[in-house]
């Protein structure tokens, strides 16, 4: 859906690149998603589904996820010497408005996001519907990246 959606350059900052290679090996042991280039260089891509939504607010992740603060990791080193990084949430449900990372199911990825995010990972979080027929036309809705009291307690244990 994703790769379509870069295809048809449907994803706003993503529609100048024009080679879209799949599952690009970062480092030994972490791939992503897609790696995009153009005229304006190279991107990673890493795509995390997200179907939780809790009063309008999108939340990932639903439980651990040891590869994704490992994909976070990656992405985090790739970012921080200058490699433009996405991370981009598709949330497949038509009832989101906003987007949130949840420390409630792993916050080893709560605090690897953080760190992510400081050293310039960007987020993009687009919302699609799903029908029988198929999905409908991708939205970016908009995410909040500040940690609250909860979060900032659990990412001190």
């Amino acid at each position: 859906m994703v790769e379509e959606a870069l295809r048809l350059r449907l994803i706003p900052s993503l529609e100048n690149y024009e080679t879209i290679a799949r599952e690009y090996k970062v480092e030994p042991g972490v791939r992503v998603d897609f790696l995009v280039s153009g005229s304006n260089g190279e991107c990673l891509i890493e795509v995390k589904s997200c179907n939780i939504v809790e009063n309008g607010v999108a939340r990932y992740p639903d439980s651990a996820t040891p590869r994704g603060v490992k994909q976070l990791k990656s992405l985090t080193l790739k970012a921080s010497t200058g490699q433009r990084s996405i991370l981009l949430f598709l949330v497949q449900r038509d009832d989101a408005q906003s987007f949130k990372v949840s420390t409630i199911n792993d916050p080893a990825y709560a605090q690897a996001f953080v760190a992510a995010i400081a050293a310039g990972v960007e987020v993009i979080v687009v919302a699609v519907s799903v029908h029988p027929e198929g999905f409908g036309k991708p939205r970016v809705i908009p995410h909040n990246l500040e940690i609250d009291e909860v979060t900032e307690a659990l990412l001190e244990l």
